[in-house]
């Protein structure tokens, strides 16, 4: 009774709309390995000013030749890693620097190197990705 006609009219729009963007985030969602290859031990942390259905990083440190698996939005994120300190994803309205070890050699997204470059990349080519982060 009361809550269906609390729903009718832009509530109801709004309540509809929010409840399909949050399922449709929970389906898409894609995984990324995260390894370490050579690295120190490292914690991935990061927060959103909101929380985001589809979102999760590891909650352990990843050690060296371990792994970690990060859910991410299908997004297109602009990557920087001209900075040989730091790495810097943009996505939607918001940025994130990332630290990087100082003996850090490569880091790789599917094979594909990002640092020495900005290039974006479409997380919803495919279901799963591979992010390797390697040091001597």
């Amino acid at each position: 009774g009361r809550i269906f006609s609390f729903a009718k009219g832009p509530f109801g729009v709004v309540t509809i709309i929010a409840v399909g963007l949050v399922l449709a985030l929970q389906q898409t969602s894609i995984n990324l390995t995260i390894r370490n290859q050579g690295c120190g031990t490292m914690m991935v942390s990061g927060s959103l000013p909101f929380a985001l259905p589809g979102f999760s990083l590891p909650t352990e440190p990843i050690a060296n030749g371990a792994s970690g698996t990060a859910v991410l939005p299908p997004l297109t994120v602009e990557v920087d890693g001209t900075q040989k300190s730091a790495l810097t994803l943009k996505a939607l309205a918001f940025s994130a620097a990332f630290e990087l070890p100082s003996n850090i050699k490569d880091v790789t997204l599917d094979g594909t190197s990002l640092l020495n470059t900005k290039q974006q990349v479409s997380l919803h080519t495919q279901k799963e990705h591979t992010l390797v982060l390697v040091c001597s």
